[in-house]
């Protein structure tokens, strides 16, 4: 499998000061319901029409958050963690991947571990949660989830080897497999973390011609009490799409 970048725009940095509203979670107490077998159906999903997820606006960037959210729990209300009995949305069962690569767009999602070998080795998908129309030559499906630590399906050894690969407190894998070979690639589409004291989010938007649209930000902390709004900064915006031959084209924009 061939993987082309093409750079379109250099790396742009910009600043909005002050958002109001901007959508924030605390992580601490929640769990990882994403993996309960008694979520796992048999049957096959149905085909989500494109597009799919909210357009992306910096000034308006906490309007779109809750979107992500509720592809995993689809009862949950803004600024509220998931209780443990809070049922998620289905899971479903993929078909034998016999080969599995993770595609990393920024130094952001990192796909190497500590030991130099591909995330895509100790990468597990329990599932996915949306079916969604093929393109090209490959069935595509996406996984999402919300990760506790305190309750990983990782290994310790893993969990220290890969640690940068597994930061990630919320996340969402665009699953593209190739039916013919039962290879396939995983390109995180989605995330949200806090490290270094701030907030790291990817949000994505696929459009009806399958363009696959990311958006990187980062949320600076506020005061802790809510009372000064947060600073919104812009991290790049990348475009993937998959041209006849079956090739993963990612391309960095603008802002």
């Amino acid at each position: 499998m061939k993987i082309v970048t093409v750079l379109i725009f250099l790396f742009s940095t910009v600043i909005f000061s002050r958002v109001p509203n901007v959508y924030q979670r605390d992580f601490s107490g929640s769990r990882h319901l994403a993996t309960d077998t008694a979520h796992f159906k048999k049957a096959i999903a149905p085909v989500t029409p494109l597009p799919f997820g909210p357009k992306i606006n910096l000034r308006h960037i906490y309007k779109a958050g809750f979107f992500y959210e509720k592809l995993i729990y689809p009862n949950s209300r803004q600024n509220r963690i998931p209780k443990v009995s809070e049922s998620s949305t289905r899971i479903y069962h993929l078909p034998e991947i016999k080969k599995l690569t993770c595609i990393g767009i920024s130094s952001v999602d990192t796909v190497t571990c500590s030991d130099g070998k591909p995330f895509g080795n100790f990468l597990r998908l329990p599932g996915y949660r949306y079916r969604l129309p093929n393109i090209r030559n490959y069935q595509c499906y996406y996984w999402c989830a919300n990760q506790d630590p305190a309750h990983s399906r990782y290994s310790r050894s893993v969990q220290k080897n890969c640690d940068w690969c597994l930061i990630n407190d919320w996340f969402g894998y665009l699953i593209l497999y190739n039916p013919a070979t039962k290879e396939a690639q995983a390109i995180v589409i989605y995330f949200d973390t806090f490290r270094d004291g701030s907030d790291h989010t990817r949000y994505f938007y696929i459009d009806k011609n399958f363009n696959i649209n990311l958006f990187d930000f980062e949320q600076e902390a506020d005061d802790g009490d809510g009372s000064v709004p947060s600073t919104i900064i812009a991290a790049g915006r990348f475009r993937i799409s998959i041209n006849a031959k079956g090739e993963i084209i990612t391309q960095k924009l603008g802002r």
